[in-house]
């Protein structure tokens, strides 16, 4: 495919405004499920996504794709708020274009060949959109977009500069990242459980604990509550654990509190602990909720790529399944792996022949995802590749793969 970048803003709103206006079916994506709907109307600085589709979990970014008179498009955007059939999502900066370009693909999965795959760089993620934007601008996020550009980078400094640019702009009195967990407390299976951040957003007040100000964002005690009621807990028992947490939080002089998760696919390594003290009476809101949010994406972004990246091709095991000269079809079997790759990556690749005898590497985009039995099918573009690289490819699929079967366009 070759790609387009629309990053005009008036641009942008036009495109998205036709869409609107035709009543085109666009689909989000969350993880590798797809759900359609439309857009219904533009506001400032964001548009409202309506869907029949019942959408229980929303992660802090999405992507969205379409097809709009005969050409593909598809851009990532940061989730805002629900309100009852409505998903409200930021207009984007940038929606990238393709257009299909004709191939031909060769079946491999016969020949045993398998991909070592780095991920390159993450620029181009919602993540680094963040470091970039979020809060104000400043050294420390320099620091850390450096940090996470490396092919394994040290997510223990990663996170000694996450906490110091907590504490610079005083985002909270203070924070703490529990990682990894020693034992699991009361609060780390509430947020195993509902996998959303825990909030108390005045912890010495019982009334605070059986409500919940922001329901689609984060779950509070109110929902812990109800969880021990459904299980007939006594309301005895129930009170026990109210008065315990108040009496805790009233001697450690803490007013109000964030505990956010921390997710590498479906395992939890840890969590986020952030608090304002009595003294500051600083209620803990929706800002500073968004912002832990994406503190944990970062932290899970260096965790996954460090440790995919320290991976052997053979700990990898990632099958080559198709083969043209303009990309390759991969399968993945990891869910830890398959859940790390998204539409949009940048890879680098090195697919070894002939018994690892010869290899080609290249740089790469990850095109496209689909789920399959046991497995996921990743599509890579190939991108950049040196001439000798592209030889011993071609040669392989002429001598090798061609002769062996019918070809079939793509």
């Amino acid at each position: 495919m070759s790609e387009e970048v629309l990053n005009d803003k008036s641009k942008i709103e036009n495109l998205l405004n036709l869409i609107s206006k035709s009543n085109s079916v666009i689909y989000i994506r969350i993880g590798l499920n797809e759900y359609s709907g439309i857009i219904k109307e533009l506001g400032y600085n964001e548009f409202s996504f309506f869907t029949k589709f019942k959408i229980a979990e929303l992660s802090p970014f999405v992507r969205i794709n379409f097809n709009y008179l005969n050409k593909y498009y598809f851009f990532d955007t940061k989730f805002i708020r629900r309100e009852k059939n409505l998903i409200y999502l930021q207009i984007p900066e940038i929606i990238y274009r393709h257009y299909k370009r004709k191939s031909t693909r060769y079946k491999a999965d016969k020949f045993n060949i398998f991909a070592d795959i780095k991920i390159i760089n993450i620029a181009d993620s919602p993540t680094i959109s963040f470091i970039k934007n979020n809060v104000k601008p400043s050294h420390i996020k320099s620091e850390i977009y450096k940090e996470l550009q490396k092919d394994v980078p040290n997510a223990n400094l990663i996170l000694n500069l996450i906490l110091r640019e907590i504490k610079e702009f005083s985002i909270v009195d203070n924070v703490k990242i529990i990682m990894p967990l020693k034992e699991e407390n009361i609060i780390a299976k509430i947020l195993k459980i509902w996998k959303k951040p825990l909030l108390i957003q005045n912890a010495q007040t019982r009334e605070e604990y059986l409500k919940n100000p922001y329901p689609n964002e984060v779950i509070t005690f109110l929902d812990y509550i109800k969880f021990l009621r459904k299980n007939n807990t006594p309301e005895e028992k129930i009170n026990e654990f109210i008065d315990k947490h108040i009496s805790h939080y009233k001697k450690e002089d803490i007013f109000s509190i964030l505990y956010t998760p921390i997710f590498v696919s479906n395992i939890m390594p840890g969590y986020i602990y952030a608090y304002n003290i009595s003294g500051s009476k600083k209620i803990i809101r929706l800002n500073e909720i968004n912002y832990f949010k994406d503190v944990a994406e970062i932290i899970h972004e260096a965790l996954l790529k460090r440790r995919l990246n320290s991976l052997t091709s053979e700990e990898l095991n990632v099958k080559v399944i198709d083969i043209s000269t303009n990309g390759i079809g991969l399968e993945v079997v990891d869910p830890l792996l398959s859940s790390a790759f998204t539409e949009g990556m940048k890879l680098r690749c090195k697919i070894f022949f002939n018994r690892k005898k010869e290899y080609v590497i290249f740089t790469g985009v990850i095109r496209s995802m689909r789920k399959q039995k046991n497995s996921v099918y990743i599509g890579v573009e190939i991108r950049e590749m040196l001439e000798k690289n592209r030889m011993v490819l071609y040669n392989f699929i002429e001598n090798y793969l061609k002769p062996h079967q019918m070809a079939s366009p793509t």
